[in-house]
């Protein structure tokens, strides 16, 4: 696993918004759905292997996973608009985790 460093930017690139869902992260807390107003949800797009991460208020732990949920790339994405581009050798379909802390995070399925 390698973590390349951030590059904050205004983007000027038209990304495709990424539908993130919340998930739980906690087995103990079974299938509780999170109330989505109780904590902000960032806004995601991708453009190639670019990821534009908007609206991030604290610090997130990035994780890109396979389909066997083994995890392929992490990163640190600070507060603020911030820009990242995924390695070139990462091709195929994978599930982007954004983690705040706490017992949730955002998912969505990305496509490279």
């Amino acid at each position: 696993m390698a973590a390349l460093p951030f590059v904050s930017q205004h983007v000027s690139a038209d990304p495709v918004l990424l539908p993130l869902e919340v998930k739980i992260d906690d087995p103990l807390l079974g299938d509780t759905n999170p109330h989505r107003g109780s904590f902000p949800i960032p806004t995601v797009g991708i453009d190639g292997h670019t990821l534009y991460i908007y609206d991030v208020t604290s610090p997130l732990a990035l994780t890109v996973v396979d389909e066997n949920q083994q995890v392929i790339y992490t990163a640190y994405v600070p507060a603020g608009n911030t820009t990242l581009v995924l390695p070139a050798t990462l091709t195929g379909t994978f599930e982007l985790q954004l983690y705040p802390g706490g017992d949730y995070y955002f998912a969505a399925e990305i496509t490279l």
